[in-house]
């Protein structure tokens, strides 16, 4: 179990504040630490059996600075899942990065 990965099987990737990625092993029910975490992240679900598009699953969004519950995969909750926790950018943040970048 990776240490930020507090309940579930599985193995946990990322830097603080950036995106996650987390492996879970046959789809189990997973916490995860996400106190240090400021902000919303998206929650996207893959998996590599059967491929194809990131899929959403019933929690769409998790709150940081808290222990988050990441709930349970969309489908076949007996195999593998890689999920996705994007970190969600303001509308205003991406914005203000797009015009920086224009100038």
């Amino acid at each position: 179990m990776d240490e930020k990965l507090i309940t579930g099987s599985g193995f946990f990737f990322g830097k603080q504040g950036d995106n996650y990625l987390e492996y879970l092993i046959n789809g189990e029910k997973a916490v995860i630490d996400l106190i240090n975490q400021v902000g919303h992240l998206e929650v996207f679900w893959f998996s590599h059996r059967k491929r194809g598009e990131l899929q959403e699953g019933l929690e769409m969004k998790i709150d940081g600075g808290k222990e988050a519950e990441i709930g349970k995969p969309p489908s076949n909750t007996n195999i593998d899942w890689a999920i996705l926790l994007r970190k969600k950018i303001k509308v205003d943040d991406a914005f203000v990065n797009m015009r920086s970048c224009l100038v």
